[in-house]
C-alpha cells in the first residue's frame, strides 16, 4: 500500500469578528453563553469554506479527517456537532459530547495556561490578554470550557435561523440528502 500522506487544508477568517468580539464584554455568565452561541452561528458562515470542504472529504470517504483548533472546542464543536446531527445523532448525545472537551480539559487547564505564557501571547493580542484577566471567573469558564448550554443555545439558534443543523449543512455546504444518507451508510455501517 501507498505511504499515507496527510492533507492539510486551511483557509483565513477573523475569528474575532462580530460576536466573539462581543464574548470579551460579557459581564455575566448568562451573557458569555449567549454571546457564544451567536459565535458559532456566525462560525456557520465565516467558516463555510472549511466546513463545505470537511463535508466534500467525509463524501469522497478522505477519512479519517483531523479537525483543529487551538483550544479544540469551538470550531472543532461547531464541526462535530454539524457532523453528528447529519449522521442522526439524537441532540442530548451531541450536547454531551460537546461537554466532553470540558471533562477531560476543564476550563482551570487554559486558565493556567493563560497570560503569563508565550503561546498564549503569541495566539492572543496583547488587548484581549488584559481584557481576560479582568473578566469574572464565571465568564472565564464559559469562555476556556464547552459548558454543555452554550453548544444547546447555538443548536437552537441553528433551528430558530436554518431550520436546524441538518438544513442549515444542505442549505450552506453543498450536501443533499442523498448524500447524507450516503455519508449515514458510510460512517454507521
Amino acid at each position: 500500500t501507498a505511504p499515507f500522506k496527510p492533507e492539510i487544508t486551511a483557509f483565513h477568517y477573523d475569528m474575532y469578528a462580530g460576536s466573539m468580539g462581543a464574548l470579551f464584554s460579557a459581564k455575566t455568565r448568562e451573557d458569555a453563553i449567549r454571546f457564544f452561541a451567536a459565535t458559532y452561528l456566525e462560525m456557520t458562515e465565516f467558516l463555510a469554506p472549511n466546513f463545505t470542504h470537511m463535508f466534500d472529504r467525509l463524501l469522497h470517504n478522505d477519512a479519517p479527517l483531523l479537525l483543529n483548533c487551538t483550544a479544540g472546542k469551538d470550531r472543532t464543536g461547531v464541526a462535530s456537532a454539524l457532523i453528528l446531527s447529519v449522521l442522526g445523532v439524537p441532540r442530548e448525545t451531541v450536547i454531551a459530547d460537546y461537554a466532553l472537551s470540558q471533562k477531560f480539559v476543564p476550563p482551570e487547564y487554559y486558565a493556567s495556561q493563560g497570560a503569563g505564557s508565550r503561546s498564549a501571547s503569541a495566539a492572543l493580542p496583547s488587548q484581549q490578554l488584559a481584557m481576560m484577566a479582568r473578566m469574572p471567573e464565571d465568564v472565564m469558564r464559559i469562555i476556556m470550557g464547552s459548558d454543555p448550554e452554550v453548544i444547546r443555545q447555538a443548536l437552537d439558534l441553528f433551528d430558530e435561523k436554518a431550520g436546524g443543523p441538518i438544513e442549515l449543512v444542505k442549505s450552506r455546504y453543498g450536501v443533499d440528502q442523498s448524500a447524507i444518507d450516503h455519508l449515514r451508510a458510510t460512517l454507521l455501517s
